[in-house]
């Protein structure tokens, strides 16, 4: 093939391409990619649609008049006769004639230079005018024809509205052979819409309001003119206002009739239809957004106040839980195949029955509504508090009711910042009795003795038994001090998992216990309990070689009952009389300081541990320690029944006020 490589051998190229065209329907067209430049003859620029007289475009003037439904499909062609998928260029398309109607145009041709690297870079061909394929003639859109296409035209909508804009007004162009060239920018990408193209060159606008006087709060909502249209033949114009609402843009469809009116009744039936979908979407559209913001609201209130929603159905015997339920227990739903399982390893089983007796309760209408509180195991074996909420939503008269729904509200930090308070309270309470009180007390003895020994008549007995009194006052102030320290460091950390068998070893090899007996069998029992547990059985300890006298002997046992776990201390000491066992755990009871019991509850109690003399006078004293179900495990192959995180008790009648 012979390739030209100067501007005369083109021309002389042309003429002789416009010699063997002349008398055909067929015009030349050359595509120059290096300088962008596009060659028409006369034919070929006449066929497009094109002023005589020029014979140079570029790719910008070719593609206003291509039909965009038909723009990417040619712009696929030739990138596959680019890429060698196809030899040469086939493809048929439309364009804008000069009457404004469409022409049906086939493009033929192909790569006759290519650069170095192998780009194409020079591209010749003819083109055609042509009829309109027979499945696109307007002979073929009768009444029912027309009303098949509009129900597959607004067939599957999607949440995308400015796509469905785009599609819906795209179908009008193409069922009315319309032009449409307009583009809306919106988030997420370009949206092909409408067409500015006006004939008669008049204010689309001013014509409307004319036409349309209910139509005038589009000069308020656009003032400046940004009204985009779709014309229509015969002078049919649909128009839509863009409205930002936020960072969402909304259009207001509208069909106007501005100078003569010659569409049939079939056509006007048409946009009528085609109007009315745009709305019905724009309406959609409106409410998914409202929806949306409120469904934001509610997630964020849900998330932040710790719901879950559930719904029973009765007859079905299933349960459907919606939000954190799933993150806590691991269960999205119950059926009957595993609904006692539900039961049994969810609830605390001490509350598991009472639950499920609300449940039948329902069903028989012996109940209004749910409102309990009770304990659930979470998936990591963490006891949680929780409320349950629920009534019946749907009801049979002849079956009772069918479902029931309500709300799972999870209140453990609740009662822990509730419990923590109190805590607090307590402790400055007691701290300031201690500071102000106890040790002034004693000052004032210390004080008395002082005087008494600086007194001329104080003799040498006098005084020696002063100086003890002084000693052991200044001990009391001490261990006053001590236990204020002790006191203040309760609750200060998190409550962990302890072994006991540890903290047992650790304290039978300190030197202060070298001379007593410790015994103990327990191996791999842990509790959950607060930080100082270590102290708690110091101080018992200490309370045993106090008050026991010759060779201290402990034995330390656990132990587990239906409703709990019970740690026992036991010594070989004197015993505790019936009538004080009460008495010894109170603050400032004892012969020393008489804050060592004292202490010891305060600590237990922190994860509700009941600490109890149960023991008889003479036969040497007996603490037990009873620990709530959930608070004690066995290291090594743990028991999911018995294995917790945190301790939530919600029936204890001290804080059942606070909760009702």
């Amino acid at each position: 093939m012979k390739i030209y490589s100067n501007e005369s051998d083109i021309d002389k190229y042309r003429e002789v391409m416009a010699d063997l065209f002349s008398e055909s329907r067929d015009g030349v067209w050359e595509w120059n990619r290096v300088n962008g430049k596009i060659f028409l003859n006369d034919v070929s620029a006449e066929m497009l649609g094109f002023k005589s007289g020029r014979d140079t475009f570029n790719m910008k003037d070719i593609i206003q008049i291509v039909n965009p439904v038909d723009l990417e499909g040619l712009k696929a062609f030739f990138n596959m006769h680019f890429n060698g998928e196809k030899t040469y260029i086939k493809h048929l398309f439309r364009v804008r004639g000069n009457d404004s109607s469409w022409k049906w145009i086939l493009i033929r041709g192909k790569v006759i230079l290519r650069s170095k690297i192998g780009n194409p870079a020079y591209l010749a061909g003819i083109i055609t005018c042509m009829k309109a394929p027979e499945y696109l003639r307007p002979s073929k859109y009768s009444k029912i024809s027309k009303l098949k296409e509009i129900n597959r035209m607004f067939t599957g909508f999607t949440p995308d509205y400015y796509r469905n804009i785009s599609v819906i007004v795209r179908n009008v162009a193409l069922v009315t052979g319309s032009f449409m060239s307009g583009y809306i920018k919106c988030k997420g990408g370009i949206s092909e819409i409408i067409s500015e193209y006006n004939p008669e060159g008049k204010d689309l606008l001013d014509e409307i309001l004319v036409a349309f006087p209910e139509s005038y709060f589009l000069s308020e909502k656009c003032p400046q003119k940004t009204v985009l249209k779709i014309s229509l033949k015969s002078g049919f114009f649909l128009i839509i206002s863009p409205v930002f609402m936020g960072r969402n843009l909304i259009g207001s469809l509208f069909a106007i009739n501005s100078v003569d009116f010659s569409l049939t009744d079939d056509e006007k039936e048409l946009i009528k239809i085609l109007c009315t979908a745009v709305f019905v979407e724009e309406n959609r559209f409106k409410s998914e957004i409202a929806l949306k913001e409120r469904q934001d609201h509610i997630n964020l209130a849900i998330k932040g106040g710790n719901i879950s929603f559930w719904n029973y159905d009765i007859p079905e015997r299933k349960i459907l839980f919606y939000g954190e339920w799933n993150d806590i227990t691991g269960w999205e739903s119950v059926s009957e195949d595993n609904f006692n399982i539900f039961f049994s390893s969810v609830f605390h089983k001490d509350d598991a029955e009472e639950v499920r007796s609300l449940y039948s309760e329902f069903n028989d209408l012996m109940v209004s509504g749910i409102d309990h509180r009770c304990r659930i195991f979470s998936k990591s074996g963490e006891v949680l508090g929780v409320r349950i909420l629920g009534d019946i939503t749907d009801y049979d008269k002849n079956n009772g009711a069918i479902k029931i729904s309500g709300v799972i509200i999870d209140e453990t930090r609740l009662r822990n910042y509730h419990r923590s308070l109190e805590a607090a309270n307590r402790k400055l309470h007691l701290l300031s009795g201690i500071t102000g009180h106890d040790v002034t007390n004693q000052l004032c003895i210390l004080k008395g003795y002082l005087e008494l020994m600086g007194d001329e008549k104080c003799d040498n007995d006098l005084i020696s038994f002063g100086l003890k009194e002084c000693l052991k006052v200044a001990g009391m102030i001490n261990g006053q001090v001590e236990f204020s320290g002790d006191y203040r460091n309760i609750g200060m950390e998190k409550p962990a998992w302890q072994d006991v068998g540890n903290i047992v070893l650790h304290l039978s090899e300190m030197p202060v216990f070298s001379d007593v007996s410790i015994k103990t069998e327990i191996r791999g029992v842990e509790i959950y309990a607060d930080a100082m547990l270590e102290k708690v059985l110091y101080n018992l300890i200490d309370n045993s070689i106090r008050y026991g006298g010759g060779k201290t002997e402990i034995n330390l046992e656990f132990s587990e009952s239906s409703s709990c776990g019970r740690l026992v201390y036991s010594d070989n000491g004197p015993g505790i009389a019936d009538d004080i066992k009460e008495t010894i755990f109170l603050r400032g009871y004892g012969s020393n300081t008489g804050y060592g019991l004292f202490l010891i509850r305060e600590i237990l109690d922190i994860t509700d541990i009941r600490i109890s003399e149960c023991g008889y006078e003479g036969a040497g004293a007996l603490f037990v320690m009873e620990i709530p179900f959930g608070n004690y495990r066995y290291s090594g192959a743990v028991d999911e029944r018995v294995c917790g995180n945190m301790v939530s008790d919600f029936t204890l009648d001290s804080e059942r006020e606070y909760f009702e």
